[in-house]
């Protein structure tokens, strides 16, 4: 009888180490996909600093693109009401003359 308890005990025991083996595997696992997750989060928000540092850079772009075209176009007017003005004066003048 003895020796069938010590048989049954060690067939237990070899069961228990069997499902302990694989509660292991499933805790390392489980510890594996929580490495994975936060790996993919800390990524994604690289990405998404990254993708606001683009952002960012192409609105000063824009910005100062938007500021020269604004000072050309005012140098352009500038420019044209001095010419008119010469143009004003020089019609002027020639009115004076003819009479």
């Amino acid at each position: 009888m003895q020796g069938a308890t010590e048989n049954i005990t060690a067939k237990i025991q070899q069961e228990n180490e069997k499902l302990m083996q694989k509660l292991r595997i499933e805790v390392k696992k489980s510890s594996d996909m929580r490495t994975l997750q936060n790996d993919a989060e800390n990524k994604f928000q690289e990405v998404t600093r990254t993708i606001g540092g683009v952002n960012d850079a192409m609105n000063e772009r824009t910005d100062a693109h938007v500021v020269a075209t604004r000072k050309m176009t005012d140098r352009i007017f500038q420019e044209m009401n001095a010419r008119s003005g010469f143009v004003r004066d020089n019609m002027k003048e020639y009115r004076t003359d003819r009479k």
